[in-house]
């Protein structure tokens, strides 16, 4: 996965602001608690009529259920052998429910289905029209997932993650598959007559439809550049993508959907160097290993900071290097590592930490006093600090090979500053 830089930090933040809550339209039924407003309990041959709620909080399977305007509920493990959409319906999985139906089914007029958690389903025809199917969650399709001439959506939301075996939509003007920021939709086989068919909700980053081991688009797939379009190799040559964003030999959409790196910083802050740095948008990062430098070309890491796998937030991170070489200039970058173990590096920062190193101290580790080693035969303020900045003592007029006695400091790690001659230098040492 690529790391991109991004100098203008606000125009960033400011965009993920206004696009955090932007969806495709119309947006879908709410994840609301499973049992708020239940009717009655799912069970075998039910009739879920309009005006009823359904609900299923066990483990099990039923057997057939028959939709008739009503609404079903599911916060537990279900598997449904067959379905009848007969006057429309809906159906929601909630974050905390998986739903499995073992046959396909057809979905006429007015039905919808929303998957919160986890969904798995066979052949799924969308007929007639205001049939909608929207994924936030985790969506599993063995068959076909075909769109009738009629309004009828498939929507992979934010962050969302469908496998669909195959996807076909005609020449019809009415189907819509619509995709929002950060979804991956994976396809094996792809067919589409209808233009503008794929449609982008807005938000920060794009959307990815991944094309596994065929497809084909003889009109313009999507006006929107935001839409990645991600070819596995020898997959799609020569068909019509529209504006969308095209990436060929490409292996996931994680490819096509990087960590942002909106900034990445090295300072000097109480004798240790800290690094920070912020993501606008990470997908599928696992970790940042931290490495260093002495010259600028053999790195070594030195510590990891776990990411935070898929977010569209702004998010902050932070290392500091406890263990400095005596060295005048020290170099740091970022490994950016993914789940499937896949790579990049930052830009690198220098940092000069000669000032760290800059006058002698020993013993080090200290018990009762350290000796301070200096050049200079002028005034020198020492100062030592806590290493979160708290100043313990200060002594003026420091002497060359001047005894400090620090037996009354408690044990850790301080930091001393010496100022002389308007130079600051920094050093630290353990108390034991």
């Amino acid at each position: 996965m690529r790391i991109y830089r991004i100098f203008l930090v606000l125009m960033v933040f400011f965009a993920w602001q206004l696009n955090l809550n932007a969806q495709c339209t119309p947006a879908p039924p709410s994840d609301t608690d499973c049992l708020s407003g239940c009717t009655t309990n799912l069970v075998n041959n039910a009739d879920v009529g309009a005006g009823q709620i359904h609900c299923y909080t066990g483990s099990g399977t039923v057997s057939s259920v028959s939709m008739n305007g009503g609404t079903i509920r599911v916060c537990g493990t279900l598997s449904i052998n067959t379905i009848n959409f007969n006057s429309g319906g809906t159906i929601i999985i909630t974050s905390t429910g998986s739903l499995t139906f073992t046959n396909g089914f057809n979905m006429n007029s007015n039905c919808i289905i929303v998957n919160y958690g986890s969904l798995s389903t066979v052949s799924v025809s969308m007929q007639n029209g205001n049939n909608f199917i929207y994924n936030y969650g985790t969506f599993n399709q063995s068959g076909t997932l075909s769109f009738g001439n009629l309004s009828a959506s498939f929507i992979n939301g934010q962050n969302a993650t469908a496998n669909v075996n195959s996807i076909s939509k005609g020449g019809g003007s009415n189907g819509t598959l619509c995709i929002e920021a950060g979804s991956s939709l994976n396809v094996e086989t792809f067919s589409n007559a209808q233009a503008n068919f794929v449609s982008y909700g807005s938000g920060i980053p794009n959307g990815c439809i991944r094309m596994i081991t065929s497809a084909t688009s003889s009109a313009a797939l999507t006006s929107s550049s935001s839409v990645e379009v991600c070819l596995a190799t020898g997959v799609g040559a020569g068909q019509n993508w529209g504006s969308a964003s095209v990436t060929t030999d490409c292996a996931t959409c994680a490819d096509v959907l990087p960590v942002t790196l909106a900034s990445f910083d090295a300072r000097l802050e109480n004798g240790l160097v800290k690094l920070i740095w912020s993501t606008a948008l990470e997908l599928n990062n696992d970790y940042f290993a931290i490495e260093r430098s002495k010259n600028g070309f053999e790195y070594h890491q030195i510590g990891q900071i776990k990411g935070a796998g898929n977010s569209i937030s702004l998010l902050n991170y932070s290392f500091i290097d406890e263990e400095i070489p005596d060295q005048e200039i020290m170099y740091y970058r970022l490994k950016q590592v993914d789940r499937d173990g896949s790579f990049s590096y930052s830009e690198v920062r220098s940092i000069r930490t000669e000032q760290l190193n800059s006058f002698g101290l020993y013993p080090n580790p200290a018990s009762d006093y350290f000796i301070i080693e200096v050049d200079e035969q002028t005034s020198n303020l020492l100062s030592i600090f806590t290493t979160n900045g708290q100043l313990v003592t200060q002594i003026e007029d420091v002497l060359p090979n001047q005894r400090i006695d620090v037996s009354k400091l408690p044990r850790g790690t301080y930091v001393i500053k010496m100022l002389s001659n308007n130079k600051l230098k920094m050093k630290r040492f353990t108390k034991q």
